[in-house]
């Protein structure tokens, strides 16, 4: 019998927001309450007068106090709920026909505090799970029994590596799950060697992941497309892949005609699966090289080389972290993006990208001009990228956007100089 919930006043006027489909409720907007609540419980938001918003799980200390889970009354504390919303969740990315995937996205999947992304096709499929709230964190059995009967996976990683976690009071571990007749084995995700090895297909191109190795879950699932996009710009010509990671946009570029890549990248693991990737792709004969430096190192190196190239891609981490890192990472974004700029041939191209979400999209447009006056070249812009299909945005809730990237031609002849007020305003 799955109790009733505990009843979280809001104060006055602090339902529109909610009302009009966010689901978030922050610490502030509550009045006093209960001594006794755990954290992560399960619990009903009401307006001033008592009226229902919906349900949700507390999240103690941490300022998104609540996150909405369901406002039909149905309880979100069994398999069969969790089952459903992930039917849903699958079901929305069936268009596709992409096995690897984000297939959870948190709010723009009514269910916040929660990521999935899947990795392989049916039985031999990886799912990486992400828990980013107390509640969602105490609720990982339900969460996982339901992923294993709707999608039967080998194993299925919960992955606490986020920096979110932390604002959750949460441990940062990774758990590698897997389904015995006796119930759930946990080991840990980081010591699994060869069987935490995978080799997916994504947009026609083959990667090999390791488990017990990796950022982000597996791979940057949120760019997949932009790789295909900018792929083309490379055809005939030398492409630089900067904070490469695995390699899919220099990969992508050989793909569909570069001559030559290289890949950049602080990592040697990383480096060491581009090289892997580029054998299973059947790439390894092209020209290039791999070079395990910090981003800003390594492009003051080539900047003393002669090599140009037609395709550059700056896809770096984010750089502002909150509101109060926004000029340090800013500044950050123009000296990364005006060295880039400098390695692109005339007429060349460059992909830029930011995933700080404290970095709108005026802004970033912004970094790219200041970046271009340093550099001495012109742009123009061609067109605009951000997240892939599998991870949707809701008007309602700015925060599920967060990417955002230019494709830029770049000129160096014919540009004028920079005037001191396009210098001085950094």
């Amino acid at each position: 019998m799955i109790p009733d919930p505990v009843a979280l006043i809001l104060r006055k006027d602090m339902d529109r927001r909610l009302r009009g489909g966010h689901p978030w409720v922050f610490s502030n907007e509550l009045a006093p309450l209960p001594a006794d609540l755990e954290p992560g419980a399960l619990v009903r938001v009401e307006d001033h007068r008592g009226r229902r918003i919906g349900m949700g799980y507390w999240s103690r200390g941490s300022l998104i106090a609540v996150r909405l889970l369901d406002r039909e009354g149905e309880v979100p504390e069994t398999v069969e709920w969790f089952r459903a919303r992930l039917m849903k969740a699958v079901a929305r990315r069936s268009h596709l026909g992409r096995s690897t995937c984000r297939l959870v996205y948190a709010e723009s999947d009514d269910l916040p505090g929660l990521i999935v992304d899947r990795y392989g096709e049916a039985a031999d499929a990886v799912l990486v799970a992400q828990c980013l709230s107390q509640g969602m964190e105490l609720r990982r059995e339900l969460i996982a029994e339901a992923l294993h009967q709707l999608l039967g996976p080998r194993a299925i990683i919960f992955d606490g590596a986020s920096s979110f976690r932390e604002l959750e009071g949460l441990p940062r571990q990774r758990e590698w799950w897997t389904r015995t007749p006796e119930g759930w084995r946990r080991e840990d995700a980081d010591a699994q060697g060869i069987r935490g090895l995978q080799s997916v297909e994504v947009d026609g191109l083959h990667m090999e992941l390791d488990f017990s190795a990796v950022q982000k879950g597996g791979l940057f699932l949120d760019q997949v497309e932009n790789w295909t996009r900018a792929a083309a710009l490379a055809r005939g010509g030398a492409v630089l892949d900067l904070c490469c990671y695995h390699g899919g946009w220099g990969l992508q570029a050989l793909r569909a005609g570069a001559v030559h890549a290289d890949f950049l990248d602080r990592s040697e693991s990383a480096l060491e699966r581009v090289t892997r990737n580029l054998t299973l792709n059947g790439l390894s004969h092209h020209p290039g090289e791999r070079m395990c430096v910090p981003v800003l190192d390594g492009m003051k190196a080539l900047l003393r080389q002669p090599r140009r190239y037609r395709l550059v891609v700056a896809d770096p981490p984010a750089f502002v972290k909150s509101r109060k890192h926004f000029a340090v990472g800013r500044q950050g974004y123009i000296d990364l993006n005006r060295q880039a700029m400098a390695l692109v041939e005339d007429g060349g191209f460059l992909v830029s990208c930011s995933c700080s979400h404290h970095m709108g999209v005026d802004a970033f447009r912004e970094v790219l001009r200041l970046a271009a006056s340093r550099a001495g070249c012109r742009l123009r812009i061609l067109s605009q990228l951000g997240q892939g299909q599998d991870h949707p945005q809701l008007p309602q809730v700015l925060e599920t956007g967060y990417l955002k990237g230019f494709v830029v031609q770049v000129e160096h002849h014919g540009s004028s100089s920079p005037t001191h007020d396009e210098v001085s305003h950094d």
